[in-house]
């Protein structure tokens, strides 16, 4: 992030969701997580955020314990998901973080939906559509 900052702000215009990385093999991308989601997001915004955590197949090397995983969640109150290095496992692994991503991004334009208010013409001329009375 830091060598690309200047893009930033190009990059969260209508953004809907934003994916927090880390590798459980580098502590120091796991401690930066609570700085980089405070300097990229902002309380106010609506958008989705999922954390996910790179190369837990390596489990001999990690530096990411489960209870600083834990306290990270309890904390920031985002989802972590883990995924290994292993690409052969196909879909399987992925599929748990992209179900997410769409429940979540779906969840979010249903509320989006319900906060704004239309007025039947204007739904009418939205869609096109004519009343005959």
């Amino acid at each position: 992030m830091r060598r690309f900052d200047h893009m930033l702000p190009s990059c969260k215009e209508q953004v809907d969701g934003i994916l927090f990385l880390f590798s459980f093999t580098d502590r120091g991308s796991f401690d930066d997580l609570s700085n980089q989601i405070s300097r990229i997001t902002e309380s106010s915004d609506r958008v989705v955020k999922l954390v996910v955590g790179t190369k837990f197949d390596l489990f001999m090397h990690t530096d990411v314990t489960e209870s600083d995983i834990a306290h990270f969640q309890e904390v920031w109150g985002l989802p972590v998901f883990r995924v290994g290095g292993d690409v052969s496992a196909g879909l399987g692994e992925v599929a748990p973080l992209l179900n997410a991503l769409a429940e979540n991004l779906w969840h979010q334009d249903c509320m989006a939906a319900s906060t704004v208010s239309i007025s039947p013409q204007a739904a009418l001329r939205e869609t096109g559509s004519e009343i005959i009375v």
